[in-house]
C-alpha cells in the first residue's frame, strides 16, 4: 500500500498490478481517516453561521463537481474500474494536501494568535471566511489532482502529461 507515491500507485492500476485486497485496504483506510477527521470537529456548533451554510454548499458543489470531472477523465481513457481508481488514488493524494494544507491552516493560527491574541482565540471557535476559503481551495485542488492521475492511469495520457491519441 502506497502512502505518498501517486505516480507508482497510479501506474500499477493502469497496468492491473493492484489486488481486490489491496483496493479494499485503500478504501478501507479513506473511510477510517475521514471518519475520524468528522468525529474530531464538534458535531453541533451552538448556533449556525451564515458561513457554516456556506462551507456545507461549497463542500456538497466540489463533492458533485469533483466527482463528475474525475469521472469524465477516467472515461477519456480506457473508461474501466473508475471507483477503484478514485479510491486508491484518494489516499496518497488526500494524505499530500492534507499534509499541505494543515501547514497553511497552522501557519495561519500562529499568525492569528500573534497579532491577536485572545481575541483570535474567541473567533477560533467559528467558522471563518478563511475556513471556507481553505476548504475550497484544498477541494478543487483535490479533485483536480485526482483528474490528473486518473487520466494517467485510465491510459488517456502519458507519463510525461501528453494525451493519447486514440
Amino acid at each position: 500500500m502506497y502512502f505518498w507515491n501517486v505516480r507508482q500507485l497510479s501506474d500499477d492500476l493502469r497496468n492491473g498490478r493492484v489486488s481486490e485486497r489491496e483496493k479494499m485496504k485503500y478504501l478501507l483506510a479513506n473511510s477510517l481517516v475521514w471518519a475520524l477527521f468528522y468525529e474530531m470537529t464538534p458535531s453541533a456548533p451552538p448556533e449556525k453561521s451564515d458561513f457554516d451554510v456556506v462551507l456545507s454548499l461549497t463542500y456538497l458543489a466540489t463533492v458533485v463537481w469533483g466527482i463528475c470531472v474525475c469521472y469524465g477523465a477516467n472515461r477519456q481513457g480506457d473508461d474501466r474500474d473508475f471507483i477503484a481508481r478514485f479510491t486508491c488514488l484518494s489516499w496518497p493524494l488526500g494524505l499530500r494536501l492534507a499534509t499541505l494544507y494543515m501547514a497553511v491552516y497552522f501557519a495561519y493560527m500562529i499568525a492569528g494568535y500573534a497579532r491577536y491574541g485572545e481575541r483570535f482565540d474567541v473567533a477560533m471557535g467559528t467558522t471563518t471566511r478563511f475556513d471556507v476559503s481553505l476548504w475550497a481551495l484544498f477541494s478543487v485542488h483535490f479533485y483536480w489532482r485526482i483528474r490528473y492521475w486518473l487520466l494517467r492511469a485510465s491510459g488517456a495520457i502519458d507519463e510525461f502529461g501528453y494525451h493519447v491519441k486514440p
